[in-house]
């Protein structure tokens, strides 16, 4: 009796399992339905000639975007983002052909006649373009922290901000593709493109605009004496994400209308719509006020000279480079022993005890900008502005032997330089201390350099 009882129970339970199985199967069947032309499109679609050309504008445009000299993470993930530039209207160009490939062949009753559902061929299609992007992205990502960590990195290197830069790559991506399911003309590419590349350049124009952290390209590379406002990338993230998922619903509604894809659209509308409210709320402001915490990079010999880490490489030749300086002005007005980096404008002072230097990157002329204008902080640039020319090429002649430049014998300032060059040090101190107010008003006289017969 117990035996017979038991056999409804267990038959009933083994029928309840039995709906499971054919859904399993269903998903793994539909996988691989998806999984044959989406590996068709990625290794034989004509959009393969394309990624090489694409990682290698995008590796130029990055590289040329960082500062010679220095290995700072935040200005090496926006000159990555900055690539997109250029590559995202290459993108939205070869998207909208690819998108208007099935119309512009004919090709769209073959679909209808193909015992697959109807939405797996666009979307390997759709698959294949955005890992193609997502992968040239990558490559150029890689190539950027190759050189930014053998160069000794300082600073963090965002996910955020290397994930939103993807974005907005598929954002370029997915919006030409959904103009290439709805126009197929063969001007369309071309066109598209162009408009990107202008959407660029207008979007990377409107700093302090509310609606300037909205587009997919941020351009402003941070120095290292800023740091982005708080959130920012995670936030731009959000509104570009979902508005990649909402284009993509979107271009997939001619052939795949069902409920799940309606459910699909509206819940990418509506990320989108907080994501893009959470972003106007920074009011286009890239930079939040203040400094980010670090600790400075010094080093002593004779004078201190400290930078910010991302310059540390620096220090030996800004040391030997304004030692002269620094006995020029020893004992005068001017003088100095230490030496600290600081943003220009507002912000800018030293520390007390020290003048301030900026420095930009450590390109080419580096050290000879930083001391030309440190020397030009020396003097008030409003009274210089209302002297005369040959007052003004006095106190450039004053600057240029401070900073011991070569002077030609023909140039105006020489006669001045030559008799600051042939007092002694201590003569050269005591002219600097009866002349020094005059130098900074650019208000000396040729009479100020020459000889005292008394």
């Amino acid at each position: 009796m117990t035996d017979m009882t038991d056999r409804p129970r267990l038959h009933e339970e083994s029928v309840r399992d039995v709906p499971q199985l054919p859904s399993e199967s269903g998903f793994r069947a539909s996988a691989l339905a998806f999984t044959a032309p989406l590996r068709i499109e990625l290794t034989r679609s004509g959009l393969l000639w394309f990624v090489p050309v694409l990682v290698g504008v995008g590796v130029a445009v990055a590289w040329n975007s960082l500062r010679p000299g220095v290995a700072y993470w935040p200005s090496a993930t926006t000159a990555v983002n900055a690539s997109v530039v250029i590559t995202g209207p290459l993108v939205a160009g070869v998207a909208t052909w690819l998108g208007s490939r099935e119309r512009r062949r004919g090709l769209a009753h073959l679909r209808t006649m193909s015992s697959r559902s109807g939405w797996l061929f666009p979307a390997a299609e759709m698959a294949a373009l955005l890992l193609w992007v997502v992968f040239s992205y990558g490559v150029v990502l890689l190539t950027v922290v190759l050189r930014t960590l053998f160069m000794g990195p300082s600073g963090h290197l965002g996910p955020s901000a290397v994930l939103a830069g993807a974005m907005g790559l598929c954002v370029h991506a997915a919006a030409g593709y959904l103009v290439g399911r709805c126009w197929s003309a063969k001007v369309a590419p071309p066109l598209v493109a162009i408009c990107a590349f202008g959407i660029t350049l207008y979007g990377s124009g409107q700093y302090g605009s509310p609606w300037y952290v909205l587009f997919p390209v941020l351009i402003d590379v941070p120095d290292p004496f800023s740091a982005w406002q708080p959130g920012l990338y995670w936030r731009q993230l959000l509104w570009l994400s979902s508005l990649v998922a909402l284009l993509v619903g979107v271009a997939f509604h001619a052939v795949w209308r069902t409920r799940a894809l309606r459910v699909c659209v509206a819940v990418a509308a509506a990320l989108a719509v907080l994501g893009g409210i959470l972003t106007w709320q920074l009011r286009g402001v890239y930079f939040q006020p203040g400094e980010p915490s670090f600790t400075y990079a010094c080093r002593q010999d004779g004078i201190k000279v400290c930078v910010n880490p991302t310059f540390r490489a620096a220090l030996p030749d800004l040391v030997t480079g304004f030692s002269d300086i620094a006995g020029k002005l020893d004992g005068t007005p001017g003088e100095f022993t230490g030496l600290e980096q600081r943003p220009r404008g507002v912000g800018g002072d030293a520390s007390a005890g020290f003048r301030p230097i900026h420095m930009d990157s450590l390109g080419p002329g580096w050290l000879s900008e930083a001391r030309s204008e440190f020397l030009q902080e020396l003097v008030d640039q409003d009274a210089c502005m209302d002297a005369d020319e040959d007052r003004y090429l006095l106190t450039e002649a004053v600057a240029s032997w401070i900073a011991d430049d070569a002077v030609s014998t023909d140039d105006a300032r020489a006669s001045a330089v030559n008799h600051l060059r042939s007092l002694s040090p201590d003569e050269s101190t005591v002219w600097m201390n009866q002349h020094f107010a005059d130098f900074q008003r650019c208000a000396l006289a040729p009479s100020d350099f020459t000889r005292s017969t008394r």
